[in-house]
């Protein structure tokens, strides 16, 4: 049952004195601390091989949670980890065997896999790259060995026949579809976006299903539209790729007379974009700092010359441009930003992000004092 105590399955789990349930894992709200972030606190890098049972160590230790289960909404690949492990557990096989037999093979996905092994040969399978400092490109190496939140190797094809699986249900049938697209449901009643290992949201009027990925130089991004039967799958393998914005650019062109504006748009069909204005640099400095959305949810703004740069967990640097002293704006995406300074001598003390008609606030993180890092680690 997804309603089970994730312990039943992963004894090594420590008891936190409340339970968390596999829907917990699926939905993104058991409140377990993120794996790759566990994994650089405890002195890994991204290059080193990490394997399922490297994450059920360092999770054996966790003395907390981040929240309560269901509490919050918080992207977590330990959960996804965990459920690989209670899948090899209950079937007797490996997630990458489970998978083969139940998906992969009965929707005729000949290139795709779960590798067994970081350092399996894969035919036909793209590197991982990032640019690099004196230009061109270098190897951006992928050691890791965890299934569940990663791993797996398909093309566009493929996904193409995973995606048609929404239409006929020919795997796990519609029931599952179904399961698959109903929201997850926080302690205190509020809706998520999420379903199980997709999102569930709204594009300039449209029902949208999607998902994205990024781990060392590969990008990926899915989306579908259900009730206009169009899905747009960009894989990619350099860091430098902007695969979300490509993807919604493809479904810009195909559903152009069925999405609603974006922008208010000029004479000449171009959107228009807010008036940019300077700002003081000394004002652009009272703007940078690391703001918070949620837990281990960051923005971070940062200054290059006259420009702020704004940065979340996991994404890739972007200009954010002045429409105002305090207001500020994306280019490439509907995002603004409002710094709130409640005393003009001091730093900003939070971030009011707005997209469409979603409304955010981040919260500056204080800066501590350099003697509260002064001591013996181990």
């Amino acid at each position: 049952s997804l309603n089970d105590d994730v312990r039943k399955y992963v004894p090594e789990l420590p008891n936190f004195g409340t339970r968390i349930t596999i829907n917990h894992l699926i939905y993104h709200t058991s409140g377990l601390r993120d794996q790759p972030h566990l994994m650089w606190l405890a002195g890994w890098r991204f290059e080193d091989a990490v394997t399922e049972q490297d994450v059920l160590h360092l999770v054996s230790q966790q003395k907390e949670l981040n929240f309560t289960p269901g509490q919050e909404d918080l992207y977590c690949n330990t959960s996804y980890t965990l459920l690989a492990t209670i899948v090899k557990r209950v079937s007797g096989k490996s997630l990458s065997e489970f998978a083969q037999e139940r998906i992969f093979k009965p929707l005729g996905m000949t290139h795709t896999l779960f590798p067994k092994d970081y350092s399996d040969v894969v035919k036909n399978r793209a590197y991982s790259y990032q640019p690099g400092l004196q230009g061109g490109y270098q190897d951006f190496t992928f050691a890791d060995s965890t299934l569940g939140p990663t791993g797996v190797v398909t093309s566009v094809e493929d996904m193409a026949l995973w995606d048609k699986n929404f239409d006929d249900g020919r795997v796990g049938g519609k029931a599952v579809q179904a399961a698959m697209l109903k929201k997850g449901v926080l302690n205190s009643g509020k809706e998520t976006s999420r379903g199980s290992g997709i999102l569930i949201e709204e594009y300039r009027g449209l029902k949208v299903i999607k998902h994205s990925g990024s781990i060392v130089g590969y990008r990926c991004r899915y989306v579908r539209f259900p009730d206009q039967h169009l899905s747009v799958v960009i894989l990619a393998n350099t860091s430098d790729v902007d695969a979300d914005s490509l993807a919604w650019e493809v479904a810009n062109l195909y559903l152009a007379e069925k999405l609603q504006p974006e922008a208010t748009p000029t004479a000449s069909g171009e959107k228009k974009l807010p008036q940019e204005v300077s700002v003081d640099s000394r004002l652009l400095d009272s703007y940078v700092g690391d703001y918070e959305l949620a837990s281990g949810d960051i923005v971070s703004i940062t200054r290059e010359n006259n420009q702020l740069m704004a940065q979340g967990t996991g994404q890739g640097r972007v200009g954010i441009y002045a429409s105002s002293p305090t207001a500020f704006f994306l280019k490439n995406a509907p995002v603004q930003l409002t710094f709130i300074r409640p005393d003009a001598s001091s730093t900003a003390q939070s971030i009011v992000l707005r997209q469409g008609s979603s409304e955010r606030t981040a919260k500056r993180i204080p800066t501590a004092p350099l003697t509260d890092f002064v001591g013996t680690f181990y």
